[in-house]
């Protein structure tokens, strides 16, 4: 933990270092003046992108693809299939020097620090943005290459894929609530009675007739002994990516208990009501910051209820 935290903060503290800075939380390395038409997005680091990061790009990544720009990604493991799923185009070994462009956040100035490459550095924790993040990352990069008739939705694409097995477990006439109180970001911000705050909204939820589905990963529940006595249904480490995607579309899933993670923005992405409990931020402005423009990261709608 200690580790990711120094290396985040050591790559934000060099990015003042560079020479060309552009308003709205964009530097810009090794500038030149030609045409920017092949584009590369690199994300290729799990530990720093993690999936709800992709997420916040995607639209930007379609945004360009659109106005006929040669686009490409790097991308860890986990947003793959994704991608595949989505027809952005990914590669593991990239050759750099292909590409006119190259874009990808702030947190990765150490990996690019010998590069003689024209890269777009971009802070996603930029605070004084005015609108949702994957709109103001699409508006930011679109002004950069000065695409100008632009009609921003900045909605993340969907990622469901049909599952039978997740159909058969489902009953019909019951209502679900889909819970996770695990984080895999961030965990320092997180404290016992939050964790308990979110157990004892479930528990509240589950009188009302709701049935309780348990969402996590293998390595989530190997580590964690307590007994949920709510449970109804426990899926962790039984469900993919797309399972996810797949569960939060169903009709009879009706809303989320959990953390200000991934689960939150799917959720948003199928237009269903979080009930969901905040990592801690030190500043109260970049706890206002997240929950006006990160959680809601493509709309303003009223769908997180905090708890």
């Amino acid at each position: 933990m200690n580790n990711y935290i120094l290396r985040r903060f050591f790559n934000k503290f060099q990015i003042f270092f560079l020479k060309e800075k552009i308003k709205d939380g964009l530097y810009i390395k090794n500038k030149n003046k030609n045409k920017n038409r092949k584009i590369l997005f690199y994300f290729n680091d799990y530990q720093i992108m993690h999936f709800g990061d992709i997420l916040f790009f995607e639209p930007a990544i379609q945004e360009l693809i659109k106005y006929g720009f040669e686009v490409e990604a790097s991308l860890p493991d986990n947003a793959i299939k994704y991608a595949k799923f989505n027809n952005i185009n990914f590669f593991d070994n990239v050759n750099f020097d292909k590409f006119d462009l190259i874009i990808t956040k702030v947190e990765f100035i150490s990996f690019f620090n010998k590069s003689t490459n024209q890269i777009l550095f971009v802070d996603t924790t930029y605070n004084k943005i005015i609108e949702p993040l994957c709109i103001s990352l699409v508006n930011r990069i679109n002004n950069f290459l000065k695409i100008t008739n632009s009609r921003v939705i900045g909605k993340p694409s969907d990622f469901i894929i049909k599952n039978s097995n997740l159909d058969s477990l489902l009953k019909e006439g019951e209502r679900y609530i889909l819970f996770n109180n695990y984080v895999h970001s961030g965990k320092f911000r997180i404290f016992a009675n939050q964790r308990k705050r979110l157990i004892n909204y479930a528990e509240e939820l589950k009188k009302t007739g709701f049935k309780i589905i348990h969402i996590g990963t293998q390595k989530d529940k190997d580590n964690d002994k307590n007994d949920y006595e709510l449970v109804d249904l426990d899926l962790r480490g039984k469900t993919s990516l797309s399972d996810l995607f797949y569960l939060v579309s169903k009709n009879n899933v009706i809303n989320s208990v959990s953390f200000d993670t991934m689960q939150m923005l799917i959720f948003n992405l199928n237009n269903k009501k979080s009930f969901v409990v905040s990592r801690q931020r030190v500043l109260k402005s970049n706890m206002l910051f997240h929950k006006k423009y990160v959680h809601r990261c493509f709309n303003s709608d009223d769908l997180i209820i905090y708890i």
